[in-house]
């Protein structure tokens, strides 16, 4: 059976385990976000780096996954060479790879008819437990996050050259040409809402300040709107947070360890913007423009800011 983001391409090589340290040095040198397998001497570590910075590290076994320390890890591996399997992760696949790691093996492992994914999609929605589904194919593969009884929210679909992402990569799984797959489920193994929080609340930061953003350009233009992202993204790179605003919208690919240390960092980013902001148009205007856009967020992403404000 394929390992998991099979499709996404990855970089092999054999090197001595003293060289381990020297080659995630120059990771973190190339900011690189994937995924990094290490095999050798009966062993299988893994590791999640975000931007080059180890987040997550594992050692793989057939029933379970032991969380590891990220330093040191040539001092895991029982012999002089091993080998190196690198993917590199879009940033779509990041909560994703970080929740499969965190839960262990699938809990549950089956066959089914392709046909028969929008009704298992309807089950898994009403569940109350967080769960990744990864869907298998021959030529494709697809994943599905589900944060408690919610529609997905992450979705990607990769084959090779191709990546689709969230309504899109729905659609494309649920159209698969190949008539059977194979389903992988992950659940989290305790009533554990952290991740779920985070991902909301990221969620719904991206949410505002993509619609605060937007109305404050209708009103001063591109170029003034473009000094606004370089002044929120100098602040984002000033605290390390791996977070930018483009005209795309945001960004946002920084691991926060609980939804405090988030909140804190998402309120001073969403401050800073808006003190930018009232210089060019005004405290009371910007007020006015932060309130419609909290209003016309959906109502999921509402319940979040409710939970966790980030405007004062």
């Amino acid at each position: 059976m394929k390992r998991p983001f099979s499709f996404i391409g990855a970089a092999e090589q054999d090197l001595p385990t003293h060289n381990l340290e020297s080659l995630l040095e120059r990771y973190l040198n190339d900011a690189l976000t994937g995924l990094v397998e290490f095999s050798g001497g009966g062993e299988h570590l893994i590791t999640l780096l975000i931007a080059g910075t180890p987040i997550l590290s594992c050692r793989m076994q057939e029933l379970r996954c032991e969380r590891i320390a990220n330093t040191g890890l040539a001092t895991g591996l029982p012999t002089t060479r091993c080998r190196i399997r690198t993917s590199i992760l879009p940033t779509e696949a990041v909560h994703i790879a970080k929740a499969m790691l965190e839960w262990g093996p699938p809990v549950e492992i089956f066959t089914a008819k392709t046909s028969a994914l929008p009704e298992l999609i309807h089950q898994w929605s009403s569940q109350s437990q967080s769960q990744v589904i990864h869907i298998l194919w021959e030529s494709a593969e697809g994943y599905l996050r589900f944060a408690g009884a919610t529609s997905p929210s992450n979705t990607f679909y990769l084959t090779t050259g191709q990546l689709r992402t969230e309504q899109d990569g729905l659609t494309t799984i649920l159209n698969h040409p190949e008539t059977s797959c194979v389903v992988m489920r992950y659940t989290t193994v305790q009533q554990e809402h952290t991740q779920e929080q985070l991902i909301s609340l990221q969620q719904a930061f991206g949410a505002l300040v993509n619609m605060l953003v937007t109305r404050y350009a209708n009103l001063v233009g591109r170029g003034l709107s473009n000094t606004l992202m370089l002044e929120f993204n100098a602040i984002a790179i000033k605290n390390t947070w791996q977070i930018r605003l483009t005209t795309a919208g945001v960004t946002n690919t920084q691991q926060f360890t609980n939804p405090l240390s988030a909140q804190q960092s998402y309120q001073l980013l969403l401050q800073e913007l808006r003190n930018h902001m009232s210089l060019v148009v005004g405290a009371r205007l910007v007020e006015t423009l932060t309130r419609e856009a909290l209003i016309d967020l959906a109502p999921e992403a509402q319940q979040t800011l409710r939970q966790y404000p980030l405007a004062n």
